[in-house]
């Protein structure tokens, strides 16, 4: 028998940059699956962006643009991220397969993620996906479906209790912003160096291209810290959770031991038990 009163489900307490190292390991792990489904990701949004930019915009590369035209032209990029967010879901189910089922395969992704596809489109008009960053790993991990009433329920019952965990936009916004902004800043620079060096002109075209690029890099590993986020929320709260319904079990099989035992009638011994006589020597 399973000695409950010795069983403990062992919990560590994970900080946001442990979770970003934990993060930078599976990149290194798996790093060229990942790289597959990012390139995925990021070479229709790059390819539709830059080739607007470069038919309509080409005063960019010019030394001197309007200041209207970069704007429309950032705003341009910043609008095309939104579909950007939806295939950096291939990202997600990969490392949920990996976690949860095998190394999957890519038939195996990509056949999730058509299947969710649409759930996904619509969670992103609903009004209360924008409590919580893991509004992708509820769909697509969990497979809920905002489609009934049930499901939007308990989807929102995730969100509200994922936020109770820390794991929400107002907590994890500004985390996610800075982080960004930095990956995006070290990209821009890379690229501006790299034209110093080789002495090619800089324009506000390359500029751009460079924020696109930072923009995606950070896209791909945010999703892989809010997927581990997301685990380590769950494992820390919910296997508490765990351990105190393992602590009550094993409480309630004591007590249930004790007044089975403390019950029990005493019998008198039968004919055949008799103590024997003692004999004398």
């Amino acid at each position: 028998m399973v000695d409950l009163a010795q069983t403990r489900v062992v919990i560590r307490a994970r900080e946001i940059g442990d979770l970003c190292d934990l993060a930078l390991a599976a990149i290194r792990r798996d790093g060229w699956s990942l790289l597959r489904w990012w390139l995925l990701m990021v070479i229709p949004y790059l390819v539709v962006v830059d080739s607007i930019l470069v038919i309509f915009f080409r005063r960019l590369w010019e030394p001197e643009p309007e200041f209207s035209l970069i704007g429309y032209a950032f705003l341009i990029s910043v609008a095309g991220l939104t579909p950007l967010s939806l295939l950096s879901g291939l990202l997600t189910l990969h490392l949920g397969m990996s976690v949860f089922v095998k190394r999957p395969t890519f038939r195996e992704v990509w056949r999730a993620w058509i299947s969710r596809l649409g759930y996904m489109l619509l969670v992103q008009l609903m009004p209360f996906a924008s409590r919580g960053p893991a509004i992708a790993e509820i769909v697509l991990l969990e497979r809920l479906v905002p489609t009934t009433r049930e499901g939007r329920a308990a989807i929102r019952r995730r969100l509200t209790a994922l936020a109770s965990y820390g794991l929400s936009i107002n907590q994890l916004g500004a985390f996610f912003a800075l982080l960004t902004f930095f990956i995006i800043g070290l990209t821009m620079a890379g690229m501006y160096f790299s034209f110093l060096t080789f002495e090619t002109p800089w324009r506000w075209g390359w500029a751009l291209v460079g924020f696109q690029l930072g923009a995606c890099i950070a896209g791909g590993f945010n999703r892989v810290v809010r997927f581990f986020l997301y685990l380590n929320s769950r494992i820390k709260y919910e296997g508490w959770d765990v351990e105190l319904a393992a602590r009550a079990a094993a409480q309630r099989l004591l007590r249930t031991n004790r007044e089975v035992s403390s019950s029990q009638p005493l019998t008198p011994p039968t004919s055949n038990q008799r103590p024997k006589a003692a004999v004398s020597p």
